[in-house]
């Protein structure tokens, strides 16, 4: 057995995509090892080769042969693989010496991050999670699988089964959603599909991931059953439906501890009552033990840290037994068996299928799409929609995606695929605002207009230079735009002129000149935890002293009309990093408050398209990304004002929304129709294109909650999300995504968790119920995934199209639970044509009747089984007795 890795050429991408001088390229290059081929035959008669033995005999055999040096060696990765100009983005380092392979392992949401620049991106797992659809899961699942594996993976670090406490927080375009039970079945479908191509899945975070702030040192400070209900129950389902071969810890502390440095959880819960063997791993640089070990973790990652030569020394003097590497190890290599990674592991031959995967990805994509508002302007009518403005910087944006990220080749647009759609209409486009650039994720004011910092010819008007510690200069660039960014995890949104900050720079000037076009006070802010000062024409307005956090300060100035010289200066003492990205110290960004004298001319342009066409398609998105927090759901950029004046120039105005969870909505009553996209992937565009003009029905339904405003967030206040002081409370207990807005004085959303429109017209019609009362000690002795209950409703389709319901089940506990709302309990979609009928069966199985309150347990008492289009749309009720 022969594992090759030669370059493999046409899809090969991972200098030229990243490229040497990005952040994200330099940590990972930091720990890197050039394995060119390596033969990974088994010696000769060794008796772990007979693949015919039992699986724990091979590999018994094959630890008796081991060192302790080999043993630890399996316990931590080993960074960046490399072989000629091919990279794999982890491993961990075979032994050659007794045959055994190299352990690669990916990292990505929707695509891969390192291997190809050819290659497929699936929807976001949020726009998965809007499908309401298993099969469709299944399907993207299985593309991404199949390229992992073609790209010599062995490992994919998915799903995320993380369930969005806040959709501010950067990496909830990488959650199914705000639910336990839609995760759990949407992450089951995953696993299977993933494991079914014979690679392995990596269910992460287990735990709290909820805040990308401070996220290796928060402390969540959480009650025990809304952690065990919400956070910890869809990772204990997958696991027991679907058996995935890994686990993947948090970086949070709960409750004052690492969750993989909890013996309570860690043994207690993922080994004992989950009974979980296959292999858990940390998190890239998580916070960790020795004795991490003796809990039941298995590995370290990136790179070596206490499972090496730390672990050698404690099995040396006695404090740590041997036998707890062996039990590891055994999890490790019977794993790796189970999946054929022993005897034939992953070899990169290349992505073959392209097409036919982006046929399928641009199918889950319009599944995904959910139409929230239709005032009888969708589908679009060809002949009443001859002239057409497609508005904003998003339409051409063919990298629509989250971060971590890596720039494919072959990616559409909204704006062509609306073109090649609808052929015969006139489409004329404008931008009307800046693009989005990764520094807009930055809190505190918009970014200064970009046209102020512009000289008579549009050429940038600042000069930025860096400077390093010892006052040499590191970077200088010509620049529209006064910011930078510690850190990109790839995204596309810092293009040229690239914001990414030079790696050693401590001091950082901008200088030129800024114009006013209009007479009046203006309000700028600073946003950094560096020091700032900012004059214009030698009036220093704004000064910031360097701080332990990112913060804001704020300025204001009179100016007249006239072009002005601004200086701004930043300062950092110490590159020590916060965390990712926008709380990195070099993070920083200028503001300005908008008002009419800041719009320039972009947005006028963009309103006079709007008034001049039958109809206008405003496209527009946020940017979210591993290591960044929203502070707001507003969209950036100044999107929201666009959106406003164009609705206001022309009533046929759509919205197409392409972002990372939920938004804030403030304009949807003045506009005719919404429909939120999500990152669609590599056929996001073409998914749009086939909604908006009827060639598919929207079938998506909300996975997470809209609300009417920041405030209303279950963890608005700032010591719930990102937290004060390196602690976040979960003082919503329960109350988590829609449960909040159903409890007894929730406030009233935008657009409801479940929530989802058609082109036709459902009516449910009597509901059955099917099973009798039962005793809670009956209930004791079901299976926990067989049906307590079957909830059966007849579904009809009242319209003159084709479409697709999607019925849904939640439960109302009894009073004596105390659970804030009914919870989703079971969920299916039907498809029907015109004045079709059919019978939706809803099975509730018995773990729906679970509460956790020192322990998983059944209440007994009256509950009520709701049926209806979403968490606010329950219209048929009926009883159940748990005696």
């Amino acid at each position: 057995m022969t594992q090759s890795s030669e370059p493999t050429g046409s899809e090969f991408s991972d200098v030229e995509s990243f490229g040497p001088g990005t952040d994200i390229w330099a940590i990972l290059s930091r720990s890197a090892v050039q394995r060119d081929a390596i033969n990974v035959d088994f010696p000769e008669g060794a008796s772990w080769a007979n693949t015919e033995a039992p699986t724990a005999e091979r590999v018994r055999a094959l630890i008796a042969e081991m060192t302790l040096d080999e043993k630890t060696s399996l316990l931590y990765g080993a960074g960046l693989r490399m072989s000629g100009r091919d990279i794999w983005q982890v491993f961990v380092h075979g032994i050659d010496r007794l045959g055994v392979p190299d352990f690669t392992q990916a990292d990505s949401p929707a695509a891969p991050l390192l291997g190809a620049q050819k290659a497929t991106r699936i929807p976001s797992e949020v726009a998965l999670g809007a499908t309401f659809d298993t099969e469709t899961v299944k399907a993207a699942a299985g593309v991404i699988a199949a390229e992992f594996r073609a790209l010599g993976y062995a490992v994919i670090h998915a799903p995320t089964m993380d369930v969005t406490r806040d959709p501010r927080h950067g990496r909830s375009h990488e959650n199914f959603g705000e639910d336990p039970k839609l995760n759990a079945t949407m992450g089951a479908a995953y696993v299977d599909a993933v494991q079914a191509t014979g690679i392995m899945a990596d269910l992460k975070h287990v735990g709290l991931n909820t805040v990308e702030t401070d996220r290796l040192e928060v402390d969540c400070h959480i009650d025990e059953r809304p952690l065990h209900q919400i956070y910890l129950a869809p990772f204990r389902d997958v696991i027991r439906t679907s058996s995935p071969a890994m686990l993947m810890t948090c970086y949070a502390q709960i409750n004052g501890e690492h969750f993989h440095n909890d013996p309570s959880l860690m043994r207690g819960i993922v080994r004992e009552e989950w009974g979980f063997e296959g292999i858990v791993r940390t998190d890239a640089g998580a916070h960790r033990t020795v004795e991490s070990l003796t809990y039941g973790l298995d590995q370290e990652f990136r790179d070596e840290d206490k499972f090496g030569a730390v672990l050698r020394t404690e099995i040396a003097e006695g404090r740590i037994s041997e036998d707890y590497v062996n039990a590891a190890i055994t999890r490790i290599l019977t794993t790796m068996a189970d999946y054929g990674m022993l005897d034939s592991p992953p070899e990169r031959t290349g992505i073959e299928s392209l097409d036919e995967h982006s046929a399928i990805v641009q199918e889950a994509a319009a599944r995904a799409i959910v139409l929230l508002k239709n005032d009888g302007v969708l589908p679009l009518d060809a002949s009443s929609t001859a002239t057409i403005a497609v508005i904003g910087a998003a339409a051409s944006d063919d990298q629509i995606a989250g971060g971590p990220f890596a720039a494919l080749e072959g990616c559409d647009t909204v704006l062509g695929a609306l073109t090649s759609a609808i052929p015969d209409a006139t489409i004329s486009t404008a931008v009307g605002h800046d693009p989005l650039v990764l520094t807009d994720m930055i809190p505190g004011l918009p970014a200064v207009p970009r046209h102020m910092f512009r000289n008579a010819d549009g050429s940038p008007s600042i000069t930025e230079v860096s400077f390093d510690a010892s006052g040499a200069e590191v970077k200088r660039r010509e620049t529209d735009r006064i910011d930078q960014i510690g850190m990109s995890f790839g995204t596309p949104l810092d293009a040229e002129p690239s914001s990414l900050a030079a790696q050693t720079a401590t001091v950082v000037q901008w200088r030129g000149t800024i114009t006013i076009d209009t007479a009046g006070t203006y309000r700028f802010d600073a946003t950094t935890s560096g020091s700032v000062s900012i004059s214009i024409d030698g009036r220093t307005f704004l000064e910031k002293a360097e701080g332990p956090r990112l913060s804001s300060v704020d300025g204001s100035i009179d100016l007249e009309p006239g072009v002005y010289d601004i200086h701004a200066d930043f300062a950092v003492s110490s590159l020590d990093s916060l965390g990712f990205m926008s709380h990195t110290p070099q993070s920083f960004k200028v503001g300005l408050e908008r008002t009419d004298a800041t719009r320039g001319t972009g947005e006028a342009e963009a309103v006079a398209a709007a008034a001049s066409a039958d109809l206008a398609i405003v496209v527009v998105r946020d940017a979210a990304s591993e290591g960044l927090d929203r502070d707001s759901l507003a969209l950036p950029a100044g999107q929201d004002q666009l959106i406003e004046r164009v609705a206001a120039a022309n009533k046929n105005t759509i919205v197409v929304l392409c972002t990372s969870s939920a938004i804030l909505t403030p304009w949807r009553d003045d506009v005719a129709g919404v429909i939120e996209a999500w990152y669609g992937g590599s056929r996001g565009g073409a998914a749009v294109a086939q909604v908006l003009t009827g060639a598919t029905a929207p079938a998506g339904r909300l996975p997470v909650t809209f609300p009417q405003s920041d405030a209303d967030l279950p963890a608005a206040a700032p010591e719930q999300f990102p937290g004060v002081d390196k602690v976040s409370k979960f003082t919503e207990g329960l109350r988590v995504g829609y449960r909040h807005y159903l409890a007894d004085g929730g406030p009233a959303p935008a657009f409801p968790f479940g929530f989802g429109l058609s082109y036709t017209t459902f009516e449910f019609g009597d509901v059955v119920v099917g099973g009798s009362d039962i005793a809670a000690t009956d209930l004791e002795a079901v299976p926990l995934d067989d049906a307590v209950v079957t909830v059966s409703v007849k579904v009809t389709n009242t319209g003159d199209r084709a479409g697709r319901a999607v019925p849904q089940v939640y439960l109302e506990f009894p009073t004596v639970a105390e659970e804030p709302a009914p919870s989703l309990a079971a969920f299916d979609g039907v498809e029907l044509d015109a004045g079709q009928s059919a019978v939706v069966s809803l099975p509730v199985p018995a773990r729906a009747f679970q509460i956790h309150s020192g322990g998983w347990t059944f209440v007994p008492g009256s509950f009520t089984l709701h049926v209806g289009t979403s968490s606010a749309d329950l219209n048929a009720a009926i009883g159940f007795e748990v005696r």
